[in-house]
């Protein structure tokens, strides 16, 4: 089992110490391993920037503060933002596992969300509401992040249809970009549905209420949205897995031959995908 302190622990101020040695005492009774979550950027960055604090330390300063102080034996990494892909700290002495796709150097385990066997799933989904004329939305940015995994499973799925049914996806590079040209690329290509990705699905209405709507990350199970739920707890719980794994086994620093556990979402019906012919009911 794994005792596990999460914040940003910027300082490591007395009740940050007090937090992790907590974490520290409970692992010691439970005779389970302490593990720390940590992030990078805060949190608030990414929700709302204009509100996000100047920090103290770095992460490489805050992280190495918090292990000597307590004796943490391993880590689990957030996802980095952004394009970034290499985690700015020395992990040789401990035991690490990365959630999500970014972390590529070094080399550690990782456990993720099956992205392309999730852009297949929607894809064949979406085809079996009645809807032919299906075409894909994505950020160019977010598509590199995951390896174009996403990309790549639709273009399998898309192999299935009659070559004239097989529309080019619109690609921006940037998730801001796609509302814009959407109206205008739904036209040109005379869609059906379309299948996305953007976080905010609200930002989608922009879409003919005709045009059914499929999300490959599905935000909660209320039955609006469409799409593919990503499994987050069983990703989480996989994580938890390979690292009390690594930590038993004492295995520390980058592995030879990293893992990638990949974790494949499920299916959700919504209102924004009523079947083709329909008007949405979710999203306008």
């Amino acid at each position: 089992g794994v005792c596990l302190a999460m914040g940003m622990f910027d300082g490591v101020h007395l009740g940050h110490q007090h937090v992790v040695r907590q974490a520290w005492l409970d692992a010691r009774a439970w005779g389970a391993a302490s593990v720390v979550l940590t992030f990078d950027p805060h949190p608030l960055a990414v929700v709302a920037p204009d509100r996000a604090p100047k920090l103290l330390q770095s992460v490489p300063e805050r992280v190495r503060v918090l292990l000597r102080a307590r004796g943490i034996q391993g880590l689990l990494i957030a996802p980095l933002p952004g394009e970034q892909t290499r985690l700015d700290f020395d992990i040789t002495d401990f035991s690490a596992v990365s959630l999500g796709m970014s972390v590529r150097d070094p080399g550690i385990d990782r456990v993720a969300d099956d992205h392309f066997h999730g852009a297949r799933e929607a894809f064949d989904r979406t085809r079996a509401l009645g809807y032919r004329r299906i075409g894909l939305a994505l950020a160019a940015s977010v598509s590199r992040r995951l390896d174009n995994r996403w990309w790549a499973g639709f273009l399998v799925a898309q192999q299935t249809q009659p070559e004239r049914l097989r529309f080019p996806a619109l690609m921006p590079e940037t998730r801001q970009e796609v509302p814009d040209q959407l109206k205008v690329w739904i036209r040109r290509h005379r869609l059906d549905a379309v299948v996305f990705t953007l976080r905010n699905p609200e930002l989608m209405k922009v879409a003919p209420a005709d045009v059914g709507l499929v999300s490959l990350s599905v935000p909660d199970a209320t039955g609006r949205v469409a799409g593919i739920r990503q499994d987050e707890q069983r990703v989480g719980a996989e994580a938890i897995d390979l690292l009390v794994a690594r930590l038993q086994r004492w295995t520390t620093g980058p592995s030879e031959s990293p893992r990638l556990n990949l974790i494949p979402g499920v299916w959700s019906p919504g209102l924004s995908a009523p079947g083709v012919g329909r008007r949405r009911r979710a999203l306008i």
